[in-house]
């Protein structure tokens, strides 16, 4: 049997881009890190890839990011991965509306933890992002909505899922950068152990500071 020999580490992963507008915002995000302090005070072990910062006082790495943020990062996540074959599991989030509530690690292996919202992937809103597939909008229409702001597992799953996710984006209209959500529900929904529910996040903007089994708390 294999036996890992290197000294491996679990993190959580966020990106922050500041060179393209935010679609949903209308405008690029300010490079303040005070915008990152909820995420940076309620974590341990975070790293953050951006294209604006000269200081954190977390592990980072400055980068070049010339796509909507929406696709870069998960091009940007995978590389990193890549490039790390000391990271056993990690967490992809959201770099401005997620904070920790509880021990994130760790994780079981072969399993994707993903974000959620209470509604289905026949919402309107995801039908009005869903140009590139609608067919599949409808065949999967009564699932729960996974959100892309949240995702764990170990490192090789991590990177199947960003992998998979560029294809998506590379195989779509690439119009509508909000169909990042329909992307995400794609490969997520593909991997054959999927948890993701109460015991991943709390109820999307619901605002929670405190929760007794969520690791996360989503807006």
């Amino acid at each position: 049997d294999y036996v890992e020999y290197r000294q491996q580490r679990d993190i959580i992963l966020t990106s922050f881009f500041t060179s393209q507008t935010d679609p949903q915002r209308g405008h690029t995000l300010a490079p303040d890190p005070q915008i990152l302090a909820p995420l940076i005070d309620s974590t341990s072990n975070l790293v953050v890839l951006h294209d604006c910062f000269d200081e954190l006082p977390v592990e980072h790495h400055r980068i070049s990011a010339p796509l909507c943020a929406y696709q870069q990062r998960w091009i940007s996540q995978w590389q990193w991965l890549r490039d790390h074959p000391d990271i056993r599991f990690a967490w992809l989030v959201d770099a401005t509306d997620v904070i920790g509530l509880n021990d994130p690690f760790p994780l079981q292996p072969n399993t994707l933890y993903a974000g959620w919202e209470n509604q289905t992937v026949g919402c309107e809103w995801i039908r009005r992002h869903s140009a590139s597939y609608p067919q599949w909008v409808n065949e999967h229409r009564d699932r729960p909505l996974l959100n892309c702001g949240l995702a764990g597992g170990d490192r090789a799953t991590l990177m199947r899922l960003c992998h998979r996710m560029n294809d998506l984006w590379a195989e779509g209209s690439r119009k509508d950068p909000l169909e990042e959500m329909l992307y995400f529900n794609m490969a997520a929904y593909e991997h054959p152990n999927l948890i993701t529910g109460p015991t991943v996040a709390t109820p999307f903007k619901s605002y929670a500071t405190t929760d007794p089994v969520a690791v996360w708390a989503h807006k």
